[in-house]
């Protein structure tokens, strides 16, 4: 068994720096949906579900707003909170002495890459509705929304790949 440290230090590289950077960047774009809020009708047609060519499928209120944006914030936090932990995450491979500290940088890393990724898809999507409230909707945002569901994917499976290979 591994004595456990208190914690080892992982280096932040550039690459970090500006996932941090686009992470509170993302979230601060998250919150500009409560800015807008208040200019939206209580009447107006949030949507709410949409067709793959970008056709609103499904209305909803004014609230689903609120709670895309709460919801964003909290993920942002889970996986703020996830990278800061990363001892506890669920690694694919078992830990042993010699690959610990590489699986710890591939772990954080993820928590980083994921974090910007879900907090970007949130706020996109939360300004996206915003906007379409407003009758002022962004072109073709439903591809944005797709471009970033598949980083997310691919990111994920990266990172368990370059943790496999540290067997």
């Amino acid at each position: 068994m591994i004595e456990e440290e208190k914690h080892i230090v992982l280096k932040r590289t550039w690459y970090d720096r500006i996932l941090e950077i686009l992470s509170w960047g993302s979230l601060l774009y998250g919150l500009l949906p409560l800015w807008l809020y208040s200019k939206i009708p209580e009447t107006a047609k949030i949507p709410i579900s949409w067709m793959m060519n970008g056709e609103v499928r499904k209305w909803g209120d004014k609230k689903t707003i609120l709670i895309i944006v709460f919801l964003t914030i909290g993920i942002f936090l889970l996986l703020l909170f996830l990278e800061r932990n990363y001892k506890s995450l669920n690694y694919p491979v078992k830990i042993t002495e010699q690959n610990r500290i590489p699986l710890f940088r591939e772990g954080v890393r993820l928590a980083r890459e994921l974090r910007f990724l879900g907090t970007f898809f949130g706020a996109f999507l939360a300004n996206m509705i915003c906007y379409t409230a407003l009758e002022n909707p962004i072109p073709n945002s439903h591809y944005i929304l797709i471009l970033i569901v598949i980083a997310l994917f691919v990111s994920t499976v990266y990172h368990i790949f370059k943790m496999y290979k540290e067997r």
